[in-house]
């Protein structure tokens, strides 16, 4: 989950991401935001974790401040976002399932995930491939290290490889020491049995919409009861300004809400697999002896 923080008056601080509402199973390794203005939450699901589908929220936490992350989100999508219009919105939840259909696949690291390379040498990084169901040949890459690195092409009926790192050359891995993190990532393609998660979501948002909208209708009613107040008149109008905007997007939730519904059957999907975080420190080389 890509985590946006739209720093103001300069604060460069430290900022703690946390996660709520997360099932039993879903693992998440804490995250703290430097003075950068973007970070990455990653979440596991433990492979015995049950079926769910649910809302959780981010929030991030700085010198006692703590601020829930809005998420961006879609209420009427487009076939051609280029020519036709959409409804977006902000809302304060992000919805998540854990389906009854797992990953076709996952990449695992056996033993140490700290390695370690001399400038000038290679390193084979051990991958074992954990099938969940039948599948063909698989590519597996690095993720995260500069330049091209050779893949990793595990056959149908195999589960183990090595990948190549190597280190030197103008384009390999770079030849200056320090530490990078990476990950392995491979595509696979699954059977999907879409789960109730987005349509819990969209139904929460109309849910918040039509509350805002009989709001904003007694403000409009109050105006009329309460005769030559200045304040009553000037909400109605504001309110009666923002009626039509609302119902609009009240009647496109509706209308995503019915599209959600109709798409529960089983679908072909091509996802991304990757391996928890790796991490590789280049070494220089010694000196040679005169």
């Amino acid at each position: 989950i890509r985590v946006f923080a739209m720093r103001q008056g300069g604060f460069q601080g430290e900022i703690e991401l946390k996660l709520d509402g997360l099932p039993p199973g879903v693992e998440w390794p804490p995250v703290s935001m430097g003075g950068g203005r973007d970070s990455i939450v990653t979440l596991t699901a433990d492979p015995g974790a049950e079926q769910w589908d649910g809302l959780i929220s981010v929030q991030g936490t700085s010198g006692g401040l703590t601020r829930t992350a809005k998420i961006g989100m879609l209420l009427h999508r487009a076939k051609d976002f280029s020519k036709e219009t959409y409804s977006t919105a902000l809302a304060r939840s992000l919805s998540l399932s854990i389906p009854g259909t797992g990953n076709p696949l996952s990449i695992g690291i056996p033993g140490e995930q700290r390695f370690e390379i001399t400038i000038g040498d290679t390193l084979e990084i051990p991958v074992k491939l954990l099938r969940h169901q039948p599948g063909e040949e698989v590519i597996i890459r690095s993720k995260g290290l500069p330049h091209k690195h050779p893949e990793l092409k595990i056959p149908a009926n195999s589960g183990n490889g090595s990948i190549v790192i190597a280190s030197g050359k103008p384009d390999e891995f770079p030849r200056e020491p320090g530490t990078r993190t990476f990950r392995l990532m491979a595509e696979a393609v699954f059977q999907h049995q879409p789960g109730p998660a987005a349509l819990l979501h969209a139904r929460s948002g109309q849910a918040r919409l039509k509350t805002e909208e009989r709001r904003l209708l007694e403000e409009v009613q109050a105006s009329t009861l309460l005769a030559g107040s200045d304040e009553a008149a000037l909400r109605a109008v504001e309110a009666a300004r923002r009626l039509p905007v609302l119902q609009s997007a009240i009647r496109a939730t509706a209308e995503r809400i019915k599209v959600i519904s109709e798409r529960s059957r089983v679908s072909s999907r091509k996802i991304q697999i990757f391996s928890i975080p790796l991490s590789i420190t280049v070494r220089p080389r010694a000196t040679e002896a005169p």
